[in-house]
């Protein structure tokens, strides 16, 4: 996945950003999001490769081999024109989906916290 980053903000050990997801050989918007993550919980080269900004979370996660689940706390539907103008690149749908999602450490300590969007893939 490509990480497009659309706003961001570091402080007070916790980084926050508004990303789009994209495929690596479609270049098609899988998802967008906005994370809160806690990076006092990570090791000082992971945080760095998080605030660089060139790769998903989980990305970095799967690659560095540190434990982790992924815990949804809540799935939801948003109308379209509940959404900005700049998450038009979602699709043309009326309805879409999304959920509210926190991502875990071995020992239960909270790492990150998402809201996701994904598009409408049917009418892409």
């Amino acid at each position: 996945m490509l990480l497009e980053v659309l706003a961001e903000e570091n402080s007070d050990g916790c980084y926050y950003r508004e990303v789009i997801l994209k495929g690596k050989g479609t270049g098609r918007v899988a998802e967008f999001g906005v994370i809160e993550i806690e990076l006092d919980h990570f090791p000082l080269a992971l945080q760095k490769l998080i605030l660089r900004g060139e790769q998903p979370l989980g990305g970095i996660l799967n690659e560095s081999g540190m434990t982790y689940k992924s815990e949804p706390l809540g799935y939801f539907s948003v109308a379209r024109e509940a959404l900005p103008p700049k998450l038009s690149l979602l699709g043309s749908a009326c309805m879409f989906f999304g959920r509210y999602n926190q991502l875990k450490s071995r020992d239960e300590t909270c790492l990150a916290r998402i809201l996701e969007i994904v598009p409408d893939f049917h009418h892409q």
